[in-house]
Order: structure tokens, then C-alpha cells, then sequence
């Protein structure tokens, strides 16, 4: 695994911007949590399904055509082409993007009460609408840059962005308290919003002033082979992703019900969707900042080698992602098992978080292993394959939510979680060894670091026994961080040995 690869090297550019990016957005999350309460959190959570699914209709498709087409065309020396690419995926995106918002503008009260079930969610929703033609065009640009294998521009969009809205949150945040209002999830869905802008103005400003050839800097138009080269992917791509955030719309309208169902009333279900989707859900996502940077990049990449019929190498791509995958899922999956009731409770000040985090914690393998082969099959342009994937695991967790939630209350949504994780991850594996049949190390992917696991999982209990034994005066967040910190440094000490071979 050279770290001079443009994949590992565009990665580890994302995956700090990324880390930096969540470990703001956690304390955005406990401020949310002490600001609007785990119900005013359940309803702002409530509305991204429909973000998504807006953002599915004008630009998720889009971006990765643009990423595909860019990185294919640069490789055998097109910027021209690139830059036509570009120019039809903005048009294409800004054009849907606009209608769609007024869509989602007028028709917020019938989304809200009638979709969402929670007519709370109608300002939000109308805020969050105009969100949308700004989300398309640093999309479209960042998959433009993406294809160039230039992370720089993206990852600092995305800090940006991040900082605005926690910035603009908690101005609106004192005005409220000022004016002896109380506050609302409007206040972060007006975040969102200013997020958006401010990431929108960084980027358009870096592609204007970007360093390139001066003949590749001037406006070019797009063509039919242009259009046709976006709409190829991204038509498939788009709808295989709107029916997916459908039905992650459909579940998340029916957690809360299907809690009312199980005993608890509407406030107290709010306020279990918003733990988990809000804190829970967040803490298990922090580590995959690193396999979504990843798989950002692996997708052009393999597009590239592809385009270049480099397929042995694209086997090597396949192996070395899947052994970083299960590397680091196996790490969190027993550093989470070890911490989760703590970190729930020194970061969010609930006995609740932590009983989701221990069940959590088995899907890590699963998700990140799921999300790089995803990517790496989208790069293959097998879209459809990902869809019935992806529409196969949403269907599971959707039955557990109708038919475990019920009976066993959110544990069963969580069990539904883990096996369609398991399930996608599965298939997605399998579908790439069908077509490239690398080669398969179960020693090397999943002994090993099962074992580097169990020690670093000793070291981890020795270090916590000597400091409540010895009663150290330190802060309990600072005694788990020693504790984790040795137990991390063991294992990727361990994870070295095994790679330097």
C-alpha cells in the first residue's frame, strides 16, 4: 500500500478534512442536543430523507458522472472534454435543482404531516428547500475536481462548510435567547442553508482562479457528446439512488410510529430517533470519514484504469481496500464495544447512547467494507448491481422496522441495521469476484486483525485498571482517551507489522 498512490494520497487529504470536519460536527451535536433537546433533534433529523432525495433527483448522479468522465477524459489528455463535462453537468443539475426546490417549498405542509408525519418539520423543509440549487453547483465542481484527483479544494469546501454552520447555528441560537424565544430545529436547518452558500462561494471561487493551461481555461460549451456522456450514467445512477432515499424516507417516517406501536408516545419516540440518528449513529460514522475518502477516490481511479484496461491492477485496488477496510472496521468494532457506554455519556450526557453504540458496533466491518466496494463497482460503471444492492438491504431494514419495532422496541431496528449492513457487504464482495477474481485472504483480512484486536483490547483494560486502581485525579474523558490511545497505538502497531512484510 503505497502511500504515494494518488488514491491513498487524495484520501489522506479527505480523511483529515474529514476527521477535522466530524470532530466539529460532534460538538455541533451536543450543543444541538442541549440547545433544541433530543425531540427538537429527532424532527431535524426527520427531514433528511427528504434532503437526500432532493439532492438524489438534481446532482448525487450527476457529480459522479462528472468524477467518471472527468478523470477518463484527463487521462488521455482531453481537458477540453473535461471542461464540456463539466458544463453539461451544471446545466443538467441547476436545471432540475430549481423546480425541485419549488416543489419541496410549496408542498412542505403536505410532505410534512402527510410523508413525514410530523408537521413540525414544514419550516424546515421550506428552508431547506433553497439548499438544494446550492448544493448542486459545489457538487458538480467538486466531482470535476475529484476527477483530477484534487481533494484540496473539496476538503476545504467541506470544513467550510461545516464551520458556517455551526457559526450561523449559533448566532440564530443567541437571537433567540435575546429575544426570549425558545429555540427551534429552525435554527439548524438555517445552518444548513448558510453552510451551503458559504461552501458554494469557496469553491466556484478556487475553480475560477485554479492553475491550469491557458487554452483549458477559457468557457466551453457543452455538446451532444457531453450530455450524452452525463446522462449515460447519471439518469441510472440518480433514479437507483431516489428510489433508495424513497425508501429511507419510508423508514424514517415509521421508526417513530412503530414506537408509538411498541408503548411510547410520540414525544418519547421523537426523542429515541433523535439519540439514535443524532448521537449514536454519528459516533459509529466518525471512523468512516476515512473509507468515504476513500471511496471518493477509488471511483475515478478505477474508472481510469479501467478506461485503460488496466485490469490486474484494478484487482490490486480491490485487495489493498479490502484489507484497510476490515482492518479498521475490526478496530472499531472492539474500540466501540470497550468505550461506547462511556463516550455516550461523557459526550452527550445519556445512559441512552450507549446501548445503541454496543450494538452498533458490529456493523463497522460491514460498512466501510460495503461503502469502498460500492464505490469501486460504481467505477466500473456496474450502477445497476449497486442499485438491487443497496434496494435489497433497505428492504430488510425496512421489515425489521415494520415487523421487530413493534415487539422489541428500537433493538429490533438496530438488528435490522446490522444484518442488511452484513448483507451488502456480502453481495457487493461477491459481485466484484465474479467479475475480477482477485485474490482472497481471509488470514491476512480477517485472523489477524481479529487478533491485533484481542491484545489491543487487553492493553486497553490494563491501562484502565491501573488508573482506577492508582486513582488518578484526571477528568473521566481524559482517562478514557489514555486508555484508547493505548489501545490504538498496540493495534496499528500490530497493523504495521502485518503490511511491512
Amino acid at each position: 500500500m503505497k502511500s504515494e498512490h494518488p488514491i491513498w494520497r487524495g484520501a489522506l487529504i479527505l480523511t483529515a478534512a474529514g476527521f477535522a470536519s466530524r470532530l466539529i460536527g460532534f460538538f455541533y451535536r451536543i450543543f444541538l442536543s442541549h440547545a433544541i433537546g433530543a425531540e427538537g433533534v429527532g424532527i431535524y433529523q426527520l427531514i433528511f430523507p427528504v434532503y437526500a432525495m432532493t439532492c438524489s433527483l438534481t446532482v448525487s448522479g450527476i457529480q459522479t458522472a462528472i468524477s467518471r468522465h472527468v478523470s477518463a477524459k484527463t487521462a488521455t489528455g482531453d481537458r477540453e472534454g473535461a471542461g464540456k463535462v463539466l458544463a453539461a453537468g451544471l446545466l443538467l443539475s441547476l436545471g432540475l435543482s430549481v423546480p425541485v426546490a419549488f416543489f419541496v417549498y410549496g408542498n412542505a405542509e403536505f410532505i410534512a404531516s402527510r410523508l413525514l408525519l410530523e408537521a413540525r418539520c414544514a419550516p424546515l423543509l421550506r428552508l431547506t428547500a433553497w439548499a438544494a440549487p446550492l448544493g448542486c453547483i459545489h457538487s458538480c465542481l467538486h466531482g470535476y475536481f475529484y476527477g483530477l484527483k484534487r481533494t484540496d479544494v473539496p476538503a476545504v469546501s467541506q470544513l467550510l462548510e461545516q464551520l458556517s454552520r455551526i457559526g450561523a447555528s449559533y448566532l440564530i441560537f443567541c437571537i433567540f435567547l435575546e429575544k426570549g424565544l425558545t429555540p427551534s430545529p429552525v435554527l439548524a436547518a438555517a445552518g444548513m442553508v448558510v453552510g451551503e452558500l458559504v461552501s458554494t462561494l469557496f469553491t466556484a471561487t478556487a475553480f475560477l482562479f485554479r492553475k491550469e493551461p491557458a487554452r483549458t481555461r477559457k468557457p466551453v460549451l457543452p455538446d451532444r457528446q457531453a450530455f450524452s456522456n452525463i446522462l449515460s450514467m447519471a439518469v441510472p445512477l440518480s433514479a437507483n439512488r431516489a428510489m433508495l432515499n424513497l425508501l429511507q424516507s419510508i423508514e424514517a417516517a415509521c421508526i417513530p410510529r412503530q414506537l408509538q406501536v411498541y408503548g411510547l408516545t410520540s414525544a418519547e419516540s421523537l426523542s429515541l430517533y433523535g439519540v439514535l440518528t443524532g448521537m449514536a449513529m454519528p459516533l459509529i460514522l466518525f471512523p468512516s470519514a476515512i473509507t468515504n475518502a476513500l471511496s471518493t477516490m477509488l471511483l475515478p481511479s478505477v474508472s481510469e484504469d479501467l478506461s485503460l484496461n488496466k485490469t490486474e491492477k484494478i484487482c490490486q485496488t480491490v485487495e489493498r481496500t479490502i484489507d484497510s477496510s476490515l482492518w479498521l472496521g475490526i478496530f472499531c468494532t472492539g474500540a466501540f464495544l470497550l468505550t461506547g457506554n462511556d463516550l455516550g455519556r461523557f459526550l452527550f450526557g445519556s445512559e441512552l447512547v450507549g446501548p445503541f453504540i454496543l450494538v452498533l458496533a458490529w456493523i463497522c466491518p460491514f460498512l466501510y467494507l460495503g461503502t469502498t466496494m460500492t464505490s469501486v463497482l460504481n467505477g466500473m460503471g456496474k450502477t445497476l448491481q449497486t442499485f438491487l444492492q443497496h434496494m435489497a438491504s433497505l428492504i430488510i431494514r425496512i421489515l425489521f422496522v415494520w415487523f421487530a419495532v413493534p415487539s422489541y422496541g428500537i433493538q429490533g431496528y438496530l438488528w435490522g441495521v446490522l444484518v442488511s449492513q452484513l448483507l451488502l457487504a456480502f453481495l457487493a464482495v461477491f459481485s466484484l469476484y465474479r467479475q475480477l477474481h482477485f485474490r482472497i485472504d481471509l488470514g491476512g483480512w480477517v485472523v489477524r486483525p481479529c487478533l491485533s484486536m484481542a491484545v489491543s483490547a487487553g492493553v486497553y483494560l490494563f491501562f484502565a485498571f491501573l488508573q482506577n486502581t492508582f486513582s488518578l485525579p484526571f477528568p473521566n474523558l481524559l482517562k478514557l482517551s489514555v486508555s484508547g490511545l493505548a489501545m490504538a497505538a498496540c493495534f496499528f502497531f500490530f497493523m504495521y507489522l502485518a503490511h511491512a512484510e
